[in-house]
């Protein structure tokens, strides 16, 4: 947890009030994890999965 603090201490949002940390850390909290349900959703139906290359 102490290196947690000090990482957002020493970014940008390290002087801002505590609930605005709370909600740029949920924010990040959150699109992390919608990340990791979707690569776990495809890695379960890759067949599925349509990709198109092209211009």
């Amino acid at each position: 947890m102490g290196i947690l603090k000090e990482i957002i201490h020493e970014s940008a949002i390290g002087n801002k009030p505590a609930i605005y940390k709370a909600f740029v850390i949920s924010v990040f909290v959150s699109i992390v994890i919608i990340s990791f349900t979707m690569l776990t959703a495809i890695l379960k139906n890759p067949q599925q999965v349509i990709t198109g290359f092209g211009y």
